[in-house]
């Protein structure tokens, strides 16, 4: 129980870094967080948003890809998508990027986030 408050109280302080831009020190804290709980979902989709933000894209596409094939809760099924739809935004790859969208849309029609891109 404790592990898991410690990883819950990690990924709120690496996210605070990645809000602030302080990503270098946020993929620190990821990784961290990541040597004792290697298959949480959550913090690789925040080391795939960090890779994002960083330049490493193909990197971040890899484990966006990774991530997705594995059956998730609507919650980080959703991070996910928007990840790999901000990457694709990012590499100008727009016909792939509307098809997230169009894929979040239907799945979550009436999540603000997902309504704000397509706006």
């Amino acid at each position: 129980m404790i592990k898991k408050e410690a990883n819950q109280n990690e990924i709120r302080q690496a996210i605070t870094q990645l809000v602030e831009g302080n990503y270098k020190r946020a993929r620190e804290m990821i990784n961290s967080a990541l040597i004792s709980d290697p298959e949480n979902k959550r913090l690789l989709i925040l080391k795939a948003d960090i890779l994002t933000r960083t330049n490493m894209d193909k990197e971040a596409e890899k484990l966006l890809a990774n991530i997705l094939s594995y059956e998730l809760s609507p919650r980080l099924n959703k991070l996910a998508l928007i990840s790999k739809f901000e990457l694709l935004l990012k590499s100008k790859r727009y016909s792939h990027a509307n098809e997230i969208i169009s894929k979040l849309l239907k799945a979550y029609p009436d999540e603000h986030i997902v309504l704000e891109y397509k706006g």
